[in-house]
């Protein structure tokens, strides 16, 4: 790989500009739905356009003052890492601890045409972030983990326990107060509500 390219929108970095931000960019190491890290995430800071950085940074605030931190999971991505999951998702499976761990009730191709694998996503405009809180450095119980596919990540399910619909709707109401609007079937994915 050569790389991310110049884009043709600006981009600031997060951990610069919210300084307590938590940082845990899952598609640099191998601790994803792949089991690798994804092309151009090892050298990559955690970017988004500036206004999701503003946003963020006044929501963080917020987040912070009722005694919670805001982790980051993803925020830019690069083309050359959508097309590696979209690839990705096309393969034979061959991996079936990752399959029972991230997605354990749909074939890899169902997540692109389930909406859990974009073709075309906002991440590649910088305008969306996949977050979730934590609390003293321990993560609040959403119910499921980071990328787990299936209808027990949809941020309105039901079906979990009721302190993990209300961790999610927490963090829906901190980040949607401030402009951003969740993806339903991904209690972590917020983006700019498009004017």
């Amino acid at each position: 790989m050569n790389g991310p390219r110049r884009l043709p929108f600006p981009l600031v970095d997060l951990a610069r500009e919210i300084p307590t931000l938590v940082v845990a960019q899952k598609y640099a190491t191998p601790d994803n739905f792949t089991g690798r890290p994804a092309p151009d995430y090892l050298s990559l800071k955690p970017m988004a356009q500036p206004e999701l950085a503003l946003i963020l940074k006044r929501a963080t605030r917020e987040i912070e003052e009722a005694g919670y931190s805001l982790v980051l999971f993803d925020a830019y991505r690069p083309e050359s890492t959508i097309q590696y999951f979209v690839e990705w998702a096309l393969q034979p499976e061959n991996n079936p601890s990752l399959k029972e761990r991230f997605y354990p009730r749909l074939e890899k191709r169902q997540l692109l045409e389930d909406g859990y694998i974009a073709r075309v996503s906002p991440h590649g405009l910088g305008l969306a972030v996949d977050v979730t809180l934590d609390r003293q450095g321990m993560p609040l119980d959403m119910g499921t983990e980071f990328d787990f596919f299936d209808v027990l990540s949809h941020t309105d399910d039901g079906t979990i326990p009721l302190i993990c619909q209300n961790n999610r709707q927490l963090l829906r109401s901190f980040l949607e107060k401030h402009g951003l609007k969740n993806y339903r079937k991904e209690w972590w994915h917020f983006s700019l509500r498009l004017k």
